[in-house]
């Protein structure tokens, strides 16, 4: 066994253990969840002489977590990124990305998801550049599908939204969405116990929302009509105005 690889290899295997990687019993649990740009390190670190980051057992868990982003950094640097558009990139080697904040406690960096978290396609195989488009909220589109980018300290996940309807689906202020059967959220998904015919939200409003229920924050009823009343005296108001009114 090659112990180069292994010794590159071993940075983000410590980072992924201190961070208690969910379900990493299967084997390509990183490719589905990282950018292949962080699994195929040693090739672009080759290339402009990255030296081995210092892992010892006498790091502290921030140091580590901060070796990996300078590693990262050197990596991303040499694959060379290019936008393309809506945060879908090239890199030298022709492969797409799909640019995240990559987001620590000790630091932040950029990073780019090369394939997706529920299927072994590349964007590549699948991500028609010319249609891609944003949205809003966290939803892209092309010619063929929706695409939704989870975010998640470390990274997150970019998949294909399949339980939304093509044709019909549109993105409602900054972190809604719905198409002619469901009203999604940006986070949790296919929404419940909400009034799909009320169901609204605006631009400004951040994640409140509101229904013939009362007013939401993200996915949960946090206010009824009748509270609302007996607490500011109004019978209703738009969630931009109560988003203002709840932070006060």
């Amino acid at each position: 066994m090659n112990v180069g690889y292994l010794s590159r290899l071993f940075p983000f295997l410590t980072l992924l253990m201190l961070l208690g990687c969910p379900n990493f019993e299967d084997r390509d649990y990183i490719h589905r969840h990282t950018s292949e740009s962080v699994i195929d390190a040693s090739e672009a670190a080759d290339a402009v002489g990255v030296e081995e980051p210092l892992v010892e057992d006498a790091l502290s868990r921030e140091d580590k977590i901060m070796n990996t982003i300078e590693r990262l950094d050197s990596i991303n640097l040499a694959l060379d990124w290019n936008l393309i558009k809506d945060k879908l990139y090239r890199n030298n080697k022709g492969q797409l990305g799909f640019q995240i904040d990559y987001a620590t406690e000790v630091g932040n960096t950029k990073n780019y998801i090369t394939q997706f978290c529920d299927s072994e396609s590349t964007l590549n195989e699948i991500i028609d550049i010319k249609s891609f488009d944003y949205l809003g909220s966290t939803f892209y589109k092309d010619k063929n599908y929706i695409y939704h980018y989870f975010d998640m300290a470390y990274g997150g996940r970019f998949s294909i939204y399949s339980i939304a309807d093509y044709n019909t689906f549109k993105v409602i202020g900054d972190h809604y969405a719905k198409d002619k059967n469901h009203i999604y959220g940006e986070r949790a998904g296919q929404l419940k116990n909400i009034d799909y015919n009320t169901f609204t939200s605006e631009v400004g409003a951040g994640p409140y929302a509101k229904d013939k229920f009362g007013y939401y924050f993200w996915n949960e009823l946090i206010m009824t009509h009748d509270e609302l009343y007996k607490k500011h005296k109004r019978k209703s108001i738009s969630t931009r105005e109560f988003s203002k009114l709840i932070k006060n």
